[in-house]
């Protein structure tokens, strides 16, 4: 089963690299992933400054927390142009507002995001606040293609967390298409 030293060691091969036009990385159900080897990956991709699309999936590590997320963030932001994100994170239940604030701060930065997805569902711990925090980095935006979020069975999201996010959307003029899912 892959764990941090798998992580530690794909790090070790992309930090070589200076050009990497799209990542994509899936670790679904490798429950021995921690924020240790997230942060190492992480660390392994400040050196790119562009990246056209980004899909990393980590559903069900459930021994990832907000640090893990945070290491990510941290690395979103230190991109200057990308045009694609997708984050899947479900079942990760030690993520926390905390983890969805850091993501919001990174996201502010990217003005050329076309198109973003994230998925948290079966996050427990992420509230309504989480919500209003990921929504506001919505509105530095005036266009994007795509809006894709699952947040299903995380039940301390209330109307208050969609309010929250309608309003945020407000200052969008160009939208292509959105989804959606708050199911249970």
């Amino acid at each position: 089963m892959i764990a941090d030293q798998g992580l530690k060691s794909l790090s070790n091969c992309l930090q070589r690299l200076n050009c990497l036009q799209s990542i994509s990385l899936n670790f679904l159900g490798c429950f021995q992933i921690t924020d240790e080897g997230l942060e190492s990956l992480s660390n392994s991709l400040q050196r790119l400054t562009s990246v056209q699309s980004i899909n990393i999936d980590f559903a069900t590590c459930r021994k990832i927390t907000d640090q893990g997320l945070k290491s990510l963030s941290d690395t979103l932001q230190s991109l200057t142009s990308v045009q694609s994100i997708k984050l899947n994170f479900q079942g990760c239940e030690q993520i926390t507002d905390l983890g969805l604030k850091s993501l919001s701060d990174s996201l502010q930065s990217l003005t050329s995001l076309q198109s973003i997805e994230l998925f948290f569902p079966d996050c427990s711990e992420i509230t309504d606040q989480g919500l209003k925090s990921l929504s506001d980095s919505f509105q530095s935006l005036t266009s994007i293609q795509l809006i894709n979020l699952i947040f299903s069975w995380c039940p301390k999201i209330t109307d208050q967390g969609l309010k929250s996010l309608s309003d945020s959307l407000q200052s969008l003029t160009s939208l292509q298409s959105i989804s959606l899912y708050f199911q249970g």
